[in-house]
């Protein structure tokens, strides 16, 4: 993933996602700051029944890129969460309830950095992670007036000159059952 700030377009390089045993999807760019997740693992298919699945693996590698470190930046810190969002988009009894409607649930988190006091100096950083993902786990998937997906959330906050700036990247992460 390209680490980026939430302020800029995004644009997909390669639009199937997760298909492929490596891709990489960049995001957005900050003009200090550059965000990337390589996705090593196989697409993220669930075998077997949701009682007999031993589950999936999703493993990639976070890359920082610090491009321009001339004022002293200072990455204070680096979380990336595994997040389930269901959305029903006409629920039976909940009309006018928009909490209802959707419902949003980090299945886990990495904290890769946290309160860091010290400047980051200009270069690449890479943060290996995985994840066994339960086999009991719906499939995404957009059926009659329901939507369930995955995202891998990454958000990077950096500190110049006494500011904080917070940057976000996301990604979908497809989930099939076979």
């Amino acid at each position: 993933l390209k680490l980026t700030s939430s302020s800029s377009s995004s644009k997909l390089k390669n639009s199937k996602s997760n298909t492929n045993a490596e891709s990489t999807v960049p995001i957005k760019t900050d003009k200090n700051v550059t965000l990337d997740i390589n996705i090593e693992s196989p697409p993220c298919t669930l075998y077997g029944t949701t009682i007999n699945s031993t589950g999936s693996l999703l493993s990639g590698i976070l890359v920082i890129n610090v491009i321009n470190n001339i004022n002293n930046i200072n990455i204070t810190n680096i979380n990336m969460s595994f997040v389930q969002n269901i959305k029903y988009n006409q629920p039976h009894s909940f009309n006018d309830c928009h909490d209802c409607r959707n419902k949003s649930l980090t299945l886990f988190n990495w904290s890769f950095l946290e309160n860091n006091d010290t400047v980051t100096p200009k270069g690449l950083y890479s943060y290996p992670s995985s994840k066994l993902l339960s086999g009991k786990l719906p499939q995404s998937t957009k059926i009659n007036n329901t939507i369930i997906n995955y995202l891998l959330v990454v958000e990077l906050t950096y500190k110049q000159k006494g500011k904080d700036t917070k940057v976000t990247l996301t990604l979908p992460i497809q989930i099939t059952h076979a």
